[in-house]
């Protein structure tokens, strides 16, 4: 396994996708509070039956996860353009948060997804 680089607070370590381990590390934390955004519009977007919006933001969302190493990204940017399609509003809310969570567990340092290793530093 790689040895672990700083990523604010987390740590990134073992990416098999060819990209080294500090490059993932730079961008990673410019990513993350790019999704902060992205709940904030995914919120708005639901309050005003904006779902043309909800879909949009959920299909970069699936698009952009697992370049970063966050398959769980894509599957709820999966979800939430499925269930705007549907203007499903209760199952967009229930993907909002999943996002949210996750995002939680990411900045606790509680996350490990694909090969990206984060522990608080």
């Amino acid at each position: 396994m790689a040895r672990p680089k700083p990523c604010g607070g987390a740590l990134v370590s073992s990416r098999t996708s060819g990209i080294p381990d500090s490059d993932v590390a730079e961008l990673i934390p410019g990513y993350l509070r790019s999704r902060q955004v992205d709940l904030k519009a995914l919120g708005e977007a639901l309050n005003s039956h904006n779902y043309e919006r909800v879909r949009i933001v959920g299909h970069n969302l699936k698009g952009s996860g697992g370049a970063f190493g966050f398959p769980e990204i894509t599957a709820i940017g999966k979800l939430l353009e499925q269930s705007a399609a549907d203007k499903a509003p209760e199952r967009v809310r229930e993907h909002i948060d999943a996002l949210a969570a996750l995002l939680l567990r990411v900045d606790a340092g509680q996350v490990q997804v694909s090969n990206l290793e984060f522990e608080r530093s």
